[in-house]
C-alpha cells in the first residue's frame, strides 16, 4: 500500500517513465494501419477484402507472439499495437468482438491520446454503418471517458484533451479521409449521433463545446444544417417521451407537475456554444409549431386584447391539451431574444439568431378566407414591466451591434485573421456554399442590418395590418420585411462571414495534422543511416574502447525503510519498543501541521482586528481667506480685508504603527505558507513505509500460522492495534495524511486481532467508551455475538452510554448486539437469558413513557432484543417480559408502545375486542395460563390498595396509557385458555357445569380489579375513613372503562358459545352466573356513570337464552326494592326478553307448588311494575301474561302487589275503559290474575279473596281520581 506520504516524496520521473514516455512517442508516429499506408494510382480503387489479406492475424499469426503475450499481460502499449496493425482494428466484426474491450482498457488506463488515435483509424470503417457502433454501449463509454478525461466539465473552453478530439474530428470531416469514399455530410452525421448519444449530453460543457465545433462545419457541408436540426429534433421528442431515463427525472417531474413546462436541452442562454444554442433553439421551434402552441397563441392574443400572454398561455395549453403550461421564459421568442442578448458581438451566427427573433415578433398570423389581413402581435409579448425591460435590452443590444460593425468597417485590418494554412488547404474539398466577399464589406453590410433591426423593434407601425411597406424609409429595409411577413425560413446566409467560420475550421483541423507529423532532430544533426543495422554503432564502440577499465564502486547504501526482524513478530515489548520512534514521527508531524495552521488562524484573527484601526480619522482645522472682488459701492464704510473662513473637518489619515503590523502580519502568513508547501521529510515517509511493512508482516505471520496460531501472536497484534488507537488524538485526527494512515492501520489490525476474537469485545468497548471520538475507527470490529455471558454485561453497559456519551454512540453500539445470533450460537442458561430479559427491561424504562425524538432509535432497538427474548424458547421469558411490563406500568416509566409490540409479538389483533388467533400462546398449558391470569389480578388488586388514590378513584386514573393493552392480553389469555379446555364434542358425562363455573370464577376474578367496586374494609387502611364502596373509576374514564368492560363482555360471549348446547336447561350456565354477578356486586353501585358503563356492555349478551331459576327472580325482586333506577332500566330490558310462556311451562311441569307460586309472585310484580314505569316495553309480555297459571298465586301476594299499584300508579289509569279507551294494561292484568277470566271455570282456593282484593284496589284508585279532580 502506498500512502499519502510516500507518494508526496516522489517528485522526480524514474527511467522507466521516461522509456515509457519515449516508447509511446515513436508508436504513436507510426503508421501501422491499412488506412495509413501509401496506395498506388493504380491500386486506388482496389477490393478492400485483397487488402485485408495483408493485414495480420493476432491470433493466429505466429510472427505476434510477443504481442499476443503482452496483449495478455494487459500492457497498455501493447493494446494500441494491436489495435492498429492487426485485423482486430482494421476488420468490423473483430474490432466489434475483440477490438471493443482492448481500447475499453486503453481508455480505462488513462491513455486518452492514443485513444484518439485509435479512434481516428477505426470510425472510418463504420461510416457506412453507423448503427453498429452507435448501439454498442462500450464504444459510447470510451468516447465519454475521453470527453470527460479533461475535468473540466464547467469549464468555456476545450480542454486539451477534447480539442485533440475535435481537431481529428475536423479532419476526417474537412480532408474527406474515409476508406469508404464517402462525403463530409455523412462524417459529420456520424459524429453528431455519436455525442447526441451520450448520456445526459447536454449538461456536458466539454461534449457541448466539441458538438459546437461540429455544427460549425454543417454550415459548410451541403444539407449538413437540415441533417443535424432533424437530428437534435428526433433527439428532443425522444427526451419528451422518456419516462425512466433518470438524468430528465427531474426534468419530466417538474413538467408533469406544471412549474417548469416541458424539458429542454438549453436551459439558459449560452456564449461559448452559440452554433449549438443556435440549432437547439431551431429544433425546439419545430416542438413549439408541430404542437401549434404557437399559431394558437398569436390567435388568442389577437382576439382578445384585453388577455394578458400568461392567460394566453395557459387557455391555449388547456385546449391543445397539453400536460402543462409551458411558462412564459420558455416560449421561444423570448428565448431567442435572450440568446440574442448573450451572444457575442463579433460572432458569425448574431445576425441568423436575430432573423430567428423576429421571425416570431414582426410574424403575421394567416387571415382566413374571405377575412382582411390581420397585423402582428410581437408587441403583445413586451407588454409586461419585466418584459418591456427585455425590449429595451434588446434595443439597446442592436445600436451596441450597429456600433460595433460600423467601427469594424473603418478599421478592418485590425480585425483580421491570418489566412488557412497550406496544409488546412489542401485538404479541403468541398468548396463554401457562399462566396467569400471582403472584410470591410461585410460589417458595412451588418451595420447597415443591426441599424435596421433596431428600427423594426421600435416601429409600432410594423404591427398594424395596414401597413403599406413602399412607404416607408429605405432604411427599414422593405423586402426583408416583406420576407419576414411572409414567414419565409431562408437564413439570410450574406450575412455570415464565411470566410472566418472556414479559417476557423482550418484550423482546428491543421492542428491534428501537425500533432501526428513525425518529430525529427535540428537541421544541423546528419540524419541517421537506417540501412545499417542498429547493432554497427555499439560495435564499433566495443572494438575501439578499452575494456580493461574495472567497474565502478557501488558502495553499501543502507535501505530508506529497515526490514521487519522476525523476532519482533513474536515479543510485545519489543514490537512496541520498535515501533515507538516511528510512531511519534508521525505524531510530531500532526503536531506541527495543528500547530502551524493555529498560528495561520491566529494572524489571520489579529489581521482582521487591525484591519479597522489602519486609518483613522484626524480632527484638521483650516483658515480660509477669501477677497472680496464686488465693484459694488455705497456710503457704508470701505471694505476691511478678505473674509476669515474657518473650516473644521475629519481627515483620513493613515496609522504607520498599524500599517508596519499588517505588512509584518502578512510577511509572517506569507513565511507560514511557504513552510507549509514544502515537502515532508525523508524519514517521515519511511517511518509511515515501516510500520506499513511491519502491520503487513505480522498481519501474514497471524495467517500463515492460523492453524496453529499461539496466544502470543494475537496478543502482539492486539497491543499494537490499542498503541494505534492511543496514538490517534485530536491532532492526529486533524491532521489529514496521519489519519487516513492510522485509520487503515487499525483496520487492517482490527480485522485480523480483534474482530476474529470475541474475547476482545469486552475491551474494545472500554476503549470506545473512553474515546467516544474513535467510534468510527472501532465500531467496525466490535463483535459481542460471541462473547458468552460478557455479553449482557456489555449490554448493561451499554444502556448507560446514552446519558453519559449520546444516542448516536448507543445507537451505534447497540446495532452491534444480534440477539437472535446470541441465543442461537452460545446457548446462554435461562438464568443469564432472564438477566438479560431483566437488564433490557431497565434499559426501556430509562427511554421514559414518551421517548425523545433523539432516543426513539435506541428506543427501537431495545424493543427488537426484548421480542426476541419473548419469543425465542417461549413460553420460557414469558413470565419475564410480564414483570418488565407490569413494573414499568406501576411505575408509568414505561412506554405504551412496549406493550403494544409485546401483544403483537404474542398474536393479539390490534383492534381492542377482537379474538385474534394466538400464536405463540397456544404453547402455554391450560395451568399456566390459569397462573398467570391468576397472578394478574392478584397484582392489580395489591396495587389498587396500595395508596389512597387507587383504592378510591380506582387503576384508571393511574395506568390510563397502558388500560387497553392490559384489556387485550387479559382477553387474549382467557382465549387462549378457552380453545385449550374445549374439546369441540360434547360428553354428556362430562361435568360441564363445573367447568364453566371455574372459567366464569376466573375471569371474573381477572378483571375484578377493573370493574368492580370493592368494600372500603377490603383495601384496608388506605382508605380514608366514611367511605364505604370504592368506585372502579371515575367519570371522565368511563370513555376506557367502556373499552374494558366490552373486552369482559367480549369474553363472556365466547365462554357462552362455546358451551352453548353442552349444559342442561336448569343449570348455571353463563348467563345465570353473570346475572348473579351483576345482582349481588355490580349493581351495588350508587354512581350513574358506573351503572352506565355495566348496562352498556351487559346489555349485548344473549339474554333471550337465560333460564332463571327462583334465586335469580328473588334477585331481581330485589333490584327493584333497592337499587338505583339505572338498574331498573337495565332489569326491564333483560326481562322482556325472557322467554315467559316456556319459562312457565316448565316451572308448571316440574318444580313444587310452593315454587311456582313463588314464580307467579315474582312475575306479577315486575309486570305490573314495568307496565307502570316502562310501559311500552312489556306490552308484549302483559298480553302473554294472560295465559300464565294465576291460581297458583296467593291472595297475600297479590294484595302486595295491588297496594303497590294504588300507592305508585296514576289513578287516572283506572277511567281508561270508562272513557271509550282501552283498558289500562296494568289493571287488566290484575283482573286476569284475581280470577276474573270468563273461560275459567274452576274455583280454586283465595280466588274470592284475590277477587275482593281487585274491586277494593280499583274503588281505591277511582276514590283517588276523584279526590284529585
Amino acid at each position: 500500500q502506498v500512502t499519502q506520504l510516500a507518494a508526496a516524496a516522489r517528485l522526480t520521473v524514474g527511467p522507466e517513465q521516461q522509456l515509457s514516455t519515449w516508447l509511446w512517442e515513436v508508436v504513436l508516429q507510426l503508421r501501422l494501419h491499412t488506412s495509413e499506408q501509401p496506395q498506388r494510382v493504380l491500386t486506388a480503387g482496389a477490393d478492400t477484402h485483397t487488402t485485408m489479406d495483408k493485414v495480420p492475424n493476432l491470433t493466429n499469426d505466429p510472427s505476434l507472439q510477443h504481442l499476443q503475450r503482452a496483449v495478455k499481460t494487459d500492457m497498455p502499449i501493447a493494446f494500441y499495437i494491436a489495435l492498429a496493425m492487426t485485423s482486430v482494428g482494421n476488420d468490423k466484426n473483430e474490432f466489434l468482438s475483440s477490438g471493443l474491450p482492448l481500447l475499453l482498457h486503453l481508455v480505462e488506463g488513462g491513455h486518452i491520446v492514443p485513444t484518439i488515435h485509435v479512434l481516428a483509424k477505426v470510425t472510418p470503417l463504420f461510416l457506412t454503418c453507423q448503427q453498429n457502433l452507435l448501439q454498442e454501449k462500450r464504444f459510447l463509454k470510451i468516447v465519454e471517458k475521453v470527453i470527460q478525461s479533461d475535468h473540466s466539465l464547467t469549464s468555456s473552453e476545450l480542454g486539451p484533451n477534447c480539442k485533440l478530439l475535435c481537431s481529428m474530428i475536423q479532419f476526417q470531416v474537412q480532408s474527406g479521409f474515409v476508406s469508404a469514399r464517402v462525403s463530409s455530410t455523412t462524417v459529420l452525421e456520424f459524429w453528431v449521433r455519436m455525442l447526441t448519444s451520450l448520456p445526459q449530453w447536454w449538461y456536458n460543457t466539454q461534449v457541448l463545446l466539441v458538438l459546437d465545433s461540429l455544427l460549425q462545419t454543417a454550415f459548410r457541408c451541403k444539407g449538413g444544417e437540415d441533417m443535424t436540426i432533424s437530428i437534435l429534433y428526433d433527439r428532443y421528442k425522444a427526451l419528451l417521451s422518456t419516462k425512466t431515463d433518470p438524468g430528465v427525472l427531474v426534468s419530466l417531474v417538474s413538467w408533469m407537475s406544471s412549474s417548469a413546462g416541458p424539458p429542454t436541452f438549453l436551459d439558459k442562454p449560452t456564449q461559448s456554444g452559440v452554433w449549438v444554442a443556435y440549432q437547439v433553439l431551431q429544433a425546439e421551434s419545430m416542438w413549439e409549431e408541430d404542437t401549434q402552441l404557437r399559431k394558437m397563441l398569436e390567435s388568442a392574443l389577437q382576439q382578445d386584447s384585453s388577455v394578458s400572454v400568461e392567460g394566453a398561455v395557459k387557455n391555449v395549453s388547456s385546449e391543445l391539451h397539453l400536460p402543462s403550461a409551458p411558462p412564459l421564459h420558455r416560449l421561444m421568442i423570448y428565448r431567442w431574444a435572450q440568446q440574442a442578448l448573450a451572444t457575442p458581438l463579433d460572432h458569425a451566427l448574431l445576425p441568423l439568431i436575430w432573423q430567428r427573433f423576429f421571425q416570431i415578433y414582426l410574424h403575421r398570423p394567416a387571415a382566413d378566407s374571405g377575412m382582411s389581413g390581420r397585423g402582428g402581435v410581437g408587441h403583445r409579448f413586451f407588454q409586461a414591466h419585466s418584459q418591456s425591460s427585455l425590449l429595451k435590452k434588446l434595443k439597446k443590444r442592436l445600436q451596441e451591434a450597429a456600433d460595433f460593425h460600423y467601427a469594424a468597417s473603418k478599421t478592418p485590418a485590425a480585425l483580421q485573421v491570418d489566412g488557412p494554412s497550406e496544409a488546412a488547404a489542401e485538404d479541403q474539398t468541398e468548396e463554401p456554399l457562399v462566396p467569400s466577399s471582403d472584410p470591410a464589406g461585410v460589417h458595412q453590410k451588418l451595420s447597415k442590418l443591426f441599424h435596421s433591426f433596431y428600427l423594426w423593434i421600435d416601429e409600432p407601425r410594423l404591427h398594424d395590418p395596414n401597413l403599406y411597406l413602399p412607404a416607408l424609409p429605405q432604411q427599414y429595409d422593405a423586402e426583408r420585411l416583406l420576407c419576414l411577413f411572409k414567414n419565409s425560413q431562408d437564413a439570410w446566409l450574406e450575412f455570415v462571414d464565411m470566410d472566418r467560420v472556414e479559417r476557423d475550421i482550418a484550423v482546428m483541423a491543421t492542428e491534428w495534422v501537425q500533432h501526428r507529423q513525425v518529430k525529427t532532430a535540428g537541421t544541423s544533426k546528419l540524419s541517421p543511416d537506417f540501412s545499417q543495422p542498429a547493432t554497427s554503432p555499439m560495435e564499433r564502440h566495443l572494438m575501439t574502447s578499452d575494456l580493461t577499465q574495472a567497474p565502478p564502486s557501488a558502495g553499501e547504501q543502507d535501505p530508506p525503510v529497515p526490514e521487519v526482524a522476525p523476532q519482533v513478530l513474536e515479543d510485545t515489548t519489543l514490537l512496541l519498543a520498535t515501533v515507538e520512534p516511528h510512531l511519534q514521527h508521525l505524531l510530531h508531524q500532526a503536531r506541527i501541521f495543528t500547530e502551524r495552521e493555529q498560528r495561520h488562524l491566529m494572524l489571520d484573527n489579529t489581521y482582521l482586528d487591525l484591519i479597522p484601526d489602519h486609518y483613522h480619522n484626524k480632527h484638521v482645522t483650516l483658515n480660509l481667506q477669501i477677497p472680496c472682488h464686488s465693484s459694488f459701492t455705497l456710503s457704508s464704510p470701505t471694505c476691511k480685508g478678505p473674509a476669515q473662513i474657518t473650516l473644521q473637518y475629519q481627515e483620513k489619515t493613515l496609522d504607520t504603527a498599524v500599517d508596519g503590523q499588517l505588512k509584518e502580519n502578512r510577511l509572517q502568513a506569507e513565511q507560514l505558507v511557504d513552510s507549509a508547501m514544502n515537502p515532508p521529510q525523508q524519514q517521515l515517509c519511511a517511518s509511515a513505509l515501516f510500520v506499513e511493512r511491519l502491520i503487513t508482516d505480522l498481519v501474514n505471520h497471524s495467517s500463515s500460522q492460523q492453524q496453529n496460531a499461539g496466544p502470543v501472536t494475537k496478543e502482539v497484534g492486539t497491543s499494537l492495534f490499542y498503541k494505534m488507537v492511543r496514538c490517534v488524538d485530536e491532532d492526529n485526527r486533524h491532521y489529514a495524511p496521519t489519519r487516513q494512515f492510522f485509520s487503515s492501520c487499525i483496520e487492517a489490525l482490527g480485522q485480523e486481532f480483534i474482530g476474529k476474537n470475541p474475547d476482545e469485545a469486552g475491551r474494545l468497548l472500554q476503549a470506545t467508551l473512553a474515546t467516544p471520538a474513535l467510534c468510527g475507527l472501532l465500531g467496525p470490529h466490535f463483535s459481542p455475538n460471541q462473547a458468552g455471558v460478557t455479553f449482557i454485561n456489555m449490554y448493561a453497559d451499554v444502556t448507560h452510554v446514552p446519558d453519559s456519551h449520546g444516542v448516536d454512540l448507543a445507537f451505534m453500539l447497540l446495532t452491534k448486539f444480534d440477539v437472535q445470533m446470541w441465543l442461537e450460537s452460545c446457548r446462554p442458561s435461562l438464568t443469564d437469558r432472564s438477566h438479560l430479559v431483566d437488564t433490557i427491561g431497565k434499559a426501556l424504562l430509562l427511554c421514559g413513557p414518551q421517548p425523545k425524538a433523539d432516543m426513539l432509535m435506541v428506543f427501537e432497538v431495545y424493543q427488537s432484543h426484548l421480542q426476541t427474548m419473548l419469543r425465542y424458547s417461549f413460553p420460557d421469558h414469558f413470565g419475564d417480559v410480564l414483570m418488565v411490563l407490569l413494573q414499568g406500568s406501576d411505575s408509568k416509566q414505561l412506554s405504551p408502545l412496549c406493550w403494544k409490540n409485546t401483544l403483537r409479538t404474542l398474536g393479539c389483533a390490534e383492534e381492542l375486542g377482537t379474538s385474534a388467533d394466538s400464536v405463540t400462546l397456544s404453547l402455554l398449558t391450560p395451568q399456566q395460563v390459569t397462573e398467570t391470569l391468576g397472578w394478574l389480578s392478584s397484582h392489580f388488586m395489591q396495587l389498587r390498595s396500595s395508596s389512597q388514590q387507587l383504592a378510591v378513584n380506582g387503576l384508571y386514573c393511574e395506568m390510563q396509557q397502558y388500560v387497553l393493552h392490559i384489556g387485550q392480553l387479559l382477553g387474549l389469555l382467557f382465549t387462549t385458555l378457552l380453545q385449550a379446555e374445549f374439546t369441540g364434542s360434547v360428553v354428556p358425562s362430562h361435568n360441564f357445569e363445573g367447568e364453566v363455573e371455574n372459567l366464569w370464577t376466573l375471569l371474573r376474578t381477572a378483571y375484578e380489579p377493573w370493574l368492580a367496586s370493592v368494600d372500603a374494609a377490603k383495601l384496608g387502611n388506605s382508605v380514608p375513613s366514611g367511605v364505604g364502596l370504592c368506585m372502579p373509576w371515575t367519570e371522565k374514564e368511563s370513555g376506557l372503562a367502556s373499552g374494558v368492560m366490552a373486552n369482559f363482555t367480549n369474553c363472556l360471549h365466547l365462554l357462552f358459545s362455546r358451551y352453548k348446547g353442552a349444559l342442561p336447561t336448569h343449570s348455571q350456565d353463563v348467563l345465570a352466573l353473570t346475572w348473579r354477578y351483576y345482582a349481588s356486586s355490580l349493581a351495588r353501585s350508587d354512581q350513574p356513570h358506573v351503572l352506565r358503563v355495566y348496562h352498556d356492555s351487559l346489555v349485548t349478551l344473549p339474554w333471550e337464552h337465560f333460564y332463571p331459576d327462583i334465586h335469580a327472580f328473588n334477585l331481581m325482586m330485589k333490584l327493584l326494592e333497592e337499587c338505583h333506577p339505572v338498574c331498573q332500566s337495565f332489569l326491564c330490558s333483560v326481562f322482556i326478553r325472557l322467554d315467559c310462556l316456556t319459562l312457565v311451562a316448565d316451572y308448571c311441569s316440574h318444580d313444587l307448588p310452593e315454587i311456582v307460586a313463588r314464580l307467579h309472585e315474582c312475575l306479577l310484580h315486575l309486570l305490573v311494575h314495568f307496565s307502570v314505569q316502562e310501559s311500552e316495553a312489556v306490552s308484549g309480555k302483559l298480553q302473554e301474561a294472560e295465559q300464565f297459571a294465576w291460581h297458583y298465586l296467593s291472595a297475600a301476594a297479590y294484595q302486595n302487589t295491588m297496594s303497590w299499584l294504588v300507592d305508585a300508579a296514576n289513578p287516572d289509569l283506572v277511567l281508561s275503559q270508562a272513557q271509550g279507551q282501552a283498558p289500562s294494561q296494568p289493571i287488566s292484568l290484575m283482573k286476569t290474575a284475581a280470577g276474573f277470566k270468563p273461560e275459567t271455570q274452576v274455583q280454586y282456593a283465595d280466588v274470592c279473596r284475590k277477587q275482593q282484593l281487585y274491586v277494593h284496589g280499583v274503588v281505591e284508585l277511582v276514590c283517588r281520581c276523584v279526590a284529585r279532580r
